[in-house]
């Protein structure tokens, strides 16, 4: 799975959990933060079968907007470009 932080909530987060500041492509590389969301993982796992679950994702620096041309005015998310702009994370998921 591809995970992408929520900007807004992140300062929030970082203050509650004593962890200094930092911005989403620190973030997204941070053990804290990394060990936060594999529970939250974890947790998702346990209301699906075994074969929906996730196995192994994978935290992008990015946020999701219409600005960077991930999401349409409708706010949905551009499918198509995750796949293309993230294939070589996505091809990494599927390889180990």
């Amino acid at each position: 799975a591809l995970i992408f932080l929520d900007s807004e909530m992140l300062p929030g987060w970082l203050k509650n959990h004593d962890l200094p500041q930092m911005d989403l492509r620190e973030a997204a590389d941070d053990d804290a933060i990394q060990a936060e969301v594999a529970k939250a993982v974890e947790q998702m796992n346990k209301t699906v079968s075994r074969a929906e679950g996730v196995k192994k994702f994978k935290i992008l620096p990015i946020e999701l907007t219409e600005e960077n041309g991930y999401l349409s005015a409708k706010q949905s998310v551009k499918r198509h470009l995750i796949n293309k702009d993230f294939a070589a994370d996505i091809d990494a998921l599927y390889a180990s």
